[in-house]
């Protein structure tokens, strides 16, 4: 009985964590509509936020 307690107590704590991860790799894997990936996106936004000058 010991162990169900311990597993429920576990499982209520990490359950927010693992569906935050759901959604992030949801995104990840989702297609914008030009055809290319949200993470190839992202690193679009990176290289063209790296080549601006620094104030």
């Amino acid at each position: 009985m010991l162990s169900i307690g311990a597993i429920t107590i576990i499982t209520t704590f990490l359950s927010p964590y693992v569906i935050m991860l759901g959604w992030k790799a949801s995104n990840m894997l989702s297609h914008d509509r030009e055809g290319k990936s949200a993470a190839d996106t992202m690193r679009e936004e990176e290289v063209e936020e790296a080549d601006r000058p620094e104030k």
